[in-house]
């Protein structure tokens, strides 16, 4: 159960940290600056993109605060309604065939994904609460390999020359979210069958 549990915690982190890269990538920007009718000034293109990360701030308090409040305790709601969010926004911008205004409300919706990682970081603290070694090797592992996956993934998915379409990225952060969502069901699933009697808190 150990071994099923780390496994589990690790794949949904790095699936949660690789969507939040998705938002430290100038896409908004490549986007306006790449635009031609109309074309905008350096200063709309340095501005209009700060609302993603207004978005991702936003966000990234209200999980917290519904998670501990409204979910009291479930962790789980707020990160599968990120990835949700993520799915649908990712997968309208890789189409890019799209209204121009739903491409604005994505780019800057995509912001929604980058404010998981705490959340995924908090359940494995109380899913592992039991066992210290348990709980530093699977923080560790979770850490690393979201670290691991961000040294080379970037490199692949988010060339310069695919600017602005980024087509390859947008599939990318959608499967990753797919995974995501699938992880966080079969640790929730694997944990509450651990623990049938701690059906709040952590589940």
């Amino acid at each position: 159960m150990v071994s099923r549990r780390l496994e589990g915690l690790v794949a949904d982190s790095s699936s949660c940290f690789n969507n939040g890269n998705a938002s430290s990538q100038p896409t908004f920007a490549q986007y306006l600056k790449d635009h031609r009718d109309p074309k905008y000034a350096v200063w709309q293109i340095n501005v209009y993109p700060t609302t993603t990360y207004a978005v991702q701030v936003l966000t990234t308090l209200i999980y917290a605060w519904t998670s501990d409040s409204l979910f009291r305790g479930a962790r789980w709601p707020p990160i599968i309604f990120g990835a949700s969010v993520n799915i649908v926004v990712y997968a309208s911008l890789a189409a890019w065939n799209i209204p121009t205004g739903w491409r604005w409300a994505c780019y800057i919706l995509s912001g929604a994904g980058g404010g998981l990682s705490g959340l995924c970081m908090a359940w494995a603290h109380e899913i592992c609460s039991d066992d210290n070694e348990e709980r530093a090797l699977v923080i560790a592992s979770m850490n690393e390999m979201a670290y691991v996956l961000q040294a080379w993934l970037p490199l692949i998915v988010w060339q310069q020359v695919d600017a602005p379409k980024y087509h390859k990225g947008f599939i990318t952060v959608t499967c990753l979210s797919i995974l995501m969502i699938l992880t966080t069901f079969v640790i929730r699933f694997l944990h509450q069958r651990q623990n049938p009697r701690r059906l709040a808190g952590t589940l």
